[in-house]
């Protein structure tokens, strides 16, 4: 697979194959992800030993919502900057891409709020169950 999107940098825009990854795998809407924005470098994918193997040259990559990023910042924006604390509110998924095409996504966005039901005391005179 021919993969071109690599050779300017800055972010840009999300390639057609990343989109239908993260809408497939996450079931996100693709008018979301068309506003959002990609940012990649090159490297070499670690072994579980820690030993750089030369034949797993990746493209990392950072997706973000470029909303959430103040203008200043957004400008000059670098793979390594939505490690910061600035970026990392923007930050939505990172991963990497093989060179035989394979995208690998992790699932950055900060966890939804749940609402745990308020445990009541029983009412007088009624003993408590214990399940």
């Amino acid at each position: 697979m021919d993969w071109k999107f690599w050779h300017t940098s800055g972010p840009k825009k999300i390639p057609d194959k990343v989109g239908e990854a993260l809408v497939s795998r996450f079931h996100l809407n693709p008018a979301d992800i068309d506003s959002w924005r990609l940012v990649e470098k090159q490297g070499h994918l670690a072994a579980l030993t820690g030993v750089m193997a030369e034949d797993r040259r990746v493209h990392f990559i950072r997706i973000f919502d470029p909303s959430r990023i103040n203008g200043e910042f957004l400008i000059d924006l670098t793979f390594e900057d939505l490690k910061t604390p600035d970026g990392r509110k923007a930050l939505k998924f990172e991963g990497h891409i093989e060179r035989d095409g394979t995208i690998h996504l992790a699932d950055r966005r900060p966890p939804k709020i749940t609402v745990r039901p308020i445990k009541l005391d029983p009412p007088k005179g009624t003993a408590a169950v214990k399940a």
